[in-house]
């Protein structure tokens, strides 16, 4: 494994994983994805990760996504990125 694309929390769990769900993008038809007993899901940010990279789902583990805390999600992004830049 490329250790140059882990990436590692404060719990020092590492997460190689976020890149694979921005593979995910390919596929827009893709509208449910269950993520349950992935490492991925040992971050505590992966829901919102997914949330803002996969516009287009309408199921995450096995719950129906909430429209709102996409918009919220993305909204918190872009003021991120205004604030990084």
């Amino acid at each position: 494994m490329n250790q140059d694309r882990n990436r590692t929390s404060k719990n020092g769990y590492v997460y190689p994983y976020f890149s694979q769900i921005n593979y995910l993008r390919k596929f827009p038809n893709l509208r449910c994805i269950c993520l349950e007993g992935n490492k991925i899901c040992q971050s505590d940010s992966y829901q919102q990760h997914v949330l803002a990279y996969l516009v287009h789902l309408t199921y995450l583990d096995y719950m129906l996504i909430d429209r709102k805390q996409v918009a919220a999600i993305q909204v918190g992004l872009r003021v991120v990125f205004t604030v990084v830049q």
